[in-house]
């Protein structure tokens, strides 16, 4: 499937068409639900809501039914390790830079466009920091020793992701368009490089690992350039 799509992606960057070719260059702005879902029994599965997500994409647009493009983006992450039983939450937050390859498919109308699309990518985090977040009780918990959690953090990740952009009208017409996106991103690799011992007391410890999947949502203008 992905030599599939990598033949879809250069076809379209690279090879000369027939016809307007409509080069598209895009900022967005929006939203994520983040989902680290545990692959250890009895241990619980957390969440993120509404943290941030930039990017710029391009994108080489023919009369072909295919196009592609490529793109860089930043994430802000929460990942929660533990709740405790007040509500009390502690975890760690890091930044995610992302880059990605996309190729989809081209319905286009007078009014609206839809370019359904399929994504490879990559992502590089930057140093972790612990958070503890209280809503119920103003105490603080024990505070673990992060030095286990990053050691074993994988920094480099790759991604896939569906989604569909939809234009508030034709891309060809000589404008700037305004565009949203929805789409869905798996990450296939774990978090942690094995399963760690979590010590959210002391001398109390869970064995955590987790997986990340994300929905997402975007908005922004898109200029084109016809050549």
């Amino acid at each position: 499937m992905h030599k599939l799509f990598l033949i879809v992606f250069f076809f379209n960057l690279s090879l000369p068409v027939f016809g307007q070719v409509t080069h598209t260059l895009v900022g967005h702005l929006g939203v994520t639900q983040t989902a680290y879902y545990s692959s250890i029994p009895n241990s619980k599965s957390y969440s993120s809501h509404f943290l941030p997500q930039f990017g710029i994409d391009y994108a080489k647009i023919s009369d072909n039914f295919f196009w592609g493009g490529i793109g860089i983006g930043y994430n802000p992450r929460s990942m929660t390790l533990h709740k405790y039983n007040d509500g009390t939450k502690t975890g760690l937050k890091f930044p995610e830079i992302w880059f990605r390859v996309k190729a989809g498919l081209k319905f286009e109308s007078d009014f609206l466009t839809h370019l359904p699309h399929i994504s490879l990518g990559v992502s590089r985090t930057g140093s972790q920091t612990q958070f503890i977040s209280s809503y119920n009780n103003p105490s603080t918990p024990y505070i673990y020793n992060v030095t286990d959690t990053t050691l074993k953090f994988k920094k480099i990740k790759p991604f896939i992701e569906l989604g569909n952009t939809i234009l508030n009208s034709s891309f060809r017409i000589d404008k700037r368009n305004l565009l949203m996106t929805f789409g869905i991103r798996y990450y296939p690799l774990a978090v942690f490089s094995s399963p760690m011992d979590f010590e959210y007391e002391d001398q109390m410890f869970k064995q955590i690992q987790y997986k990340i999947v994300e929905l997402y949502f975007t908005a922004g203008i898109q200029q084109n350039f016809h050549k």
